[in-house]
């Protein structure tokens, strides 16, 4: 079995230095953390109290 490369310059793999340095910035240039925005947590908040809170359909 012989071993073939796979990927390119952006393959981690070759460089575990680049793979930590992404690896340590984790979601915090993602728009999804609720800690940079607290109105998208309120909202997200209120939106899973109404689920919550929903009656169960009634069976057919």
């Amino acid at each position: 079995m012989t071993s073939v490369r796979r990927g390119g310059s952006g393959n981690f793999a070759a460089d575990p230095l680049r793979a930590a340095a992404a690896g340590s910035k984790g979601g915090a240039a993602s728009g999804g953390n609720f800690k940079n925005c607290p109105d998208r947590a309120r909202e997200a908040g209120r939106k899973g109290g109404l689920i919550s809170r929903r009656k169960p359909k009634p069976e057919a």
